[in-house]
């Protein structure tokens, strides 16, 4: 019964090894060396320390532990305590001295060290058939383990990043000697060359950077769905390829969804780097116009975006996540707490009766065994009451997530909320809507032109007669149009926003209520970029990569009536909102257009 270093407590231990002369006696030296007794492994997905399963969030180099600046003893020490109150279970891209990792020893902290020759990509064509190279690689591995081979805190010998093996079986055969010679000598630590993967299965564990991230703000984007990495009506399967969801992409690697559920420790080294936002532009997706409310918004855009997929990543069972930040920040506590609650689904309004179900995550990162009590409860806004609920009592044996499913028939008309909360967490509370059916059908009352409609001059005056016409997505659009035909995005979206909320047709809808549209929380597809000439009024919108430019429903004056050109998926049978927006349009009576038919669209 050997006293262990961690995951809880870390205790170090001290050998004293002395020389002596045989004939006389006498002392000739003494040595004595630091060490603590831990054991690293996996179980399946699962990283194992000590026996016990563990996960958590790791920092980045910083100049607080970083190569270049060193300060007094007490000073590293803070630093140190500091990573352990924020929640970091693990300090990566580490090159540093047996000083750095003494404090780690203390601390309970954990490291990854790299070799004084590191290779980093991608996989060029000055390292093909070079032996001298990677030998030389292999030698620098080897005096590495050497010169720290007993520090506990040490977790992995990180000898590559973004070489681009994964995706380069020359690559995988020139340094799999190097892998080999590093896990011969020491089988104690994990080997990892950095978002390579597992080097063709050579690793015990897979490694990478960027995962879904370069997504962002990719047209097929959309949130919160792009921040997991499956569909979130998929679930995980032992052996499943991802990423899997809207984004398959991973950094530094040809193939997509290069990574196996279920069969080792993932490590994302890297992930939520503002460069892949776009910003302030690529913000507007999920923010709207506060993407552009100055330099400390984009500073909390981008810590909440690292929450974001830090959701996706935890949820994936990630055993660990770097979080790619200003590299003297430690947002850990916002983006990632020990302890922490995820309702996955966004959406919020339904009709009465209707079968509603939301999938919650319950994360508990923390180093001990205890009681975890959770549970979801539906409370009726008005009155505190709760009309649903379940309340669940596991235990956590150190880090684990309890999967709950809050299923419910919609109750009564009026709002609710879906509040969900757990021991020593947060309590997150999600606001409902429930609204009546309605009584006939939803489009009496509307001038639909169908898609299948030809679009000509028979439309434009009758809208100049004084018709409200509202025009379902389609494929063509006539160049008679002010400007020409509207340009049609690949764009897929789930969040909007509206700037005219006092006009008519958007009158009492909020831009949540325009967002995350039940069952998939997507709201149209292919949004026009806003007309730059014409006298378009854009009543539904939304963000993208070049800002807030991309029009999902806008009006077109003519003459006495108009024309509402829409991208949006109106589906009344399923989605109250949608019923509320044909009520409105049904009822609008646009004032006059000031402006001449003649001078719109050409015979």
């Amino acid at each position: 019964n050997p006293i262990l270093w961690g995951p809880a407590e870390f205790p170090l231990l001290e050998l004293e090894s002395t020389l002596s002369d045989a004939a006389t006696g006498r002392t000739l030296d003494v040595r004595r060396t630091r060490f603590g007794f831990r054991e690293f492994g996996a179980d399946g997905m699962h990283l194992l320390w000590n026996g016990k399963r563990v996960r958590g969030i790791s920092r980045a180099m910083s100049p607080s532990f970083g190569r270049w600046s060193w300060g007094d003893r007490q000073f590293l020490l803070t630093c140190a305590n500091r990573m352990r109150r924020n929640g970091n279970i693990m300090q990566r891209h580490c090159c540093s001295s047996t000083e750095h990792y003494d404090y780690f020893d203390e601390e309970g902290l954990l490291a990854t060290q790299e070799p004084g020759m590191i290779c980093v990509g991608p996989f060029p064509a000055q390292y093909r058939d070079n032996p001298v190279f990677f030998e030389n690689m292999r030698k620098s591995c080897l005096d590495m383990v050497d010169a720290y081979p007993n520090h506990p805190a040490i977790i992995t010998w990180y000898i590559s990043n973004e070489f681009w093996l994964e995706s380069t079986p020359e690559g995988q055969k020139a340094i799999d000697p190097v892998i080999r010679a590093l896990q011969e000598m020491d089988p104690t630590r994990f080997t990892e060359c950095g978002c390579d993967i597992d080097v063709g299965g050579r690793t015990a564990g897979m490694s990478t950077h960027y995962p879904i991230d370069s997504g962002f703000p990719k047209p097929e984007a959309y949130y919160p769905d792009a921040w997991f990495w499956r569909k979130l009506d998929q679930p995980y399967y032992e052996g499943m390829h991802i990423p899997q969801g809207l984004m398959s992409n991973v950094a530094n690697q040809y193939i997509k969804a290069p990574l196996k559920w279920g069969k080792k420790p993932i490590d994302i080294n890297e992930t939520g780097w503002a460069y892949f936002m776009g910003m302030p532009h690529g913000a507007s997706v999920l923010w709207g116009d506060e993407a552009y409310n100055g330099a400390a918004q984009s500073e909390r855009i981008h810590v909440l975006h690292n929450r974001g997929l830090c959701w996706g990543s935890r949820e994936a069972g990630c055993w660990t996540v770097t979080p790619w930040r200003q590299q003297h920040l430690d947002d850990v506590a916002v983006t990632a707490p020990e302890i922490d609650v995820l309702v996955l689904q966004q959406y919020r309004a339904f009709y009465e009766g209707t079968q509603v179900r939301y999938d919650i995550r319950f994360f508990h990162d923390v180093m001990r065994k205890e009681p975890f009590p959770c549970r979801w409860r539906l409370v009726r806004k008005s009155d505190g009451a709760e009309v649903a609920g379940e309340r669940l009592a596991p235990e956590a044996d150190f880090c684990v997530t309890v999967e709950a499913v809050a299923a419910f028939t919609a109750p009564a008309p009026g709002e609710y909320e879906l509040v969900c909360d757990c021991a020593g967490g947060p309590e997150v509370r999600h606001a409902i809507r429930v609204f009546p059916r309605p009584a006939g059908d939803p489009w009496k009352g509307v001038t639909v032109l169908k898609a299948s409609d030809p679009f000509d001059a028979s439309v434009f005056r009758r809208a100049e007669a004084g018709e409200v016409i509202y025009v379902e997505p389609r494929e063509d659009y006539p160049d008679d149009l002010p400007g020409g035909a509207p340009y049609v995005t690949k764009n897929v979206v789930s969040m909007n926003f509206t700037f005219r909320p006092d006009h008519p047709v958007v009158r009492g809808l909020s831009a949540a209520d325009l967002s995350h549209w039940y069952p998939k929380h997507v709201t149209g597809r292919g949004y026009f970029d806003k007309p730059a000439s014409g006298l378009y009024r854009t009543l539904v919108e939304s963000g993208g990569k070049d800002g807030l430019c991309y029009s999902g429903l806008m009006e077109l004056p003519l003459g006495k009536g108009a024309l509402f050109l829409s991208r949006l998926e109106l589906k009344p049978e399923v989605n109250p909102v949608a019923a509320q927006l044909l009520a409105n349009l049904a009822a609008y009576r646009p004032a006059p257009s000031p402006r001449p038919l003649a001078a719109l669209f050409k015979e």
